[in-house]
């Protein structure tokens, strides 16, 4: 097109061309804006509280997955399980729904009986449970706890005396003023029992799976009816542990252990465990290790061969010694790391720590 006006205003005011590009500008400046107020219209009804509840309510979609996934660094493997998971039980928006533990319990317990039905390897039951763990992970990132006053009652709250040895208390009141723990009857007269107005360490694990410590003042004890409280003042500072890859359960039940031999068998570790066993109390379990007490002072970086008859586990399962202490008047605390323990093996562990039934 010749946009040249000519050489007068009368020449310049005959040309077209001018009035044509003027013309398609305020069609252009007419669509931007209609699209405009369409764009906002479409996200302002999309933060109705009607829309958000239709939202959470409604099935999850491949989307809600995806976007889930990648929000929160989940492999493709780990994507496909899940979606496979919430699509077989109907699962509503995964989005929103994996905050409550209760419903991610539900999805994993009806899934589990679905698996069951149609029969399932031991590496499709560790895949499941191994999502189990990287969903908790995920919730407890998203809500942390600023004060003791958040604690909900009926929490398991551990005492952690100076020999690093745990006690576990039950939180039977939050109140505005202090926390009433309900503790056991013989720390009435416990050599160690802390002193009104001391100020001791305490660890628990809130309702999203994050676990914290912090640092309270005895203010009172109480007994009331045969049972022995203890009045603790509140904290505002929390402090959060590293999250350990696996989930362990706290158990105080008998298992055994050995001594184990290493040979080398063409540059590989052949493990041979002693047939003398030795008892031993389990204390706490993972599928990563466990904690055991012992008569026996033995010093870390030792391999054991440890079995578990209690949770129906006889097979031969090695583990170093990563940690030696002190926890009690000889007794000794044996932090333990499997090293060598098969997936049928961490199955069994898996479903006792998150309450399934092989």
């Amino acid at each position: 097109m010749n946009y040249s006006a000519g050489g007068s205003p009368l020449l310049a005011r005959a040309n077209g061309a001018i009035y044509n590009v003027i013309i398609f500008a305020l069609i252009l400046i007419g669509l931007v804006t209609l699209v405009y107020f369409l764009i906002k219209k479409y996200k302002s009804s999309h933060q109705t509280p009607e829309w958000l509840e239709a939202e959470k309510t409604r099935s999850t979609k491949p989307a809600d997955v995806k976007r889930f996934c990648s929000e929160y660094n989940f492999s493709k493997k780990e994507q496909d399980l899940l979606w496979e998971m919430c699509h077989a039980c109907d699962f509503p928006n995964i989005y929103y729904s994996f905050h409550s533990l209760d419903k991610i319990t539900e999805l994993f317990f009806k899934y589990y009986n679905l698996l069951k039905e149609k029969g399932f390897t031991e590496d499709k039951l560790f895949d499941f449970f191994s999502l189990r763990g990287k969903l908790e992970k995920a919730r407890s990132r998203t809500s942390k706890l600023s004060s003791t006053k958040n604690i909900l009652e009926e929490t398991t709250v551990f005492y952690i005396n100076k020999d690093r040895e745990q006690f576990p208390f039950t939180l039977v009141k939050n109140d505005k003023n202090f926390l009433k723990l309900e503790i056991p009857g013989f720390f009435e007269n416990y050599p160690q029992k802390p002193k009104e107005l001391e100020r001791i360490l305490f660890t628990f694990k809130s309702s999203t799976g994050m676990t914290y410590n912090f640092v309270s003042r005895v203010i009172r004890y109480e007994k009331i009816e045969d049972k022995l409280y203890m009045f603790i003042a509140h904290s505002h500072n929390l402090n959060t542990q590293a999250q350990r890859q696996y989930q362990r359960e706290f158990i105080n039940d008998a298992c055994t252990f050995s001594a184990v031999n290493v040979n080398n068998v063409k540059k590989q570790a052949e493990y041979v465990a002693s047939p003398k066993k030795f008892p031993a109390q389990l204390k706490n379990i993972s599928a990563g290790g466990c904690c055991i007490h012992t008569k026996l002072p033995i010093k870390e970086n030792q391999l054991l061969c440890v079995y578990f008859p209690s949770l129906g586990i006889n097979e031969m399962t090695i583990g170093q010694i990563k940690h030696t202490r002190k926890a009690g008047e000889g007794i000794y605390a044996l932090h333990i790391q499997f090293i060598k323990i098969n997936k049928a093996v961490m199955n069994q562990i898996f479903a006792f720590v998150y309450k399934f039934e092989l």
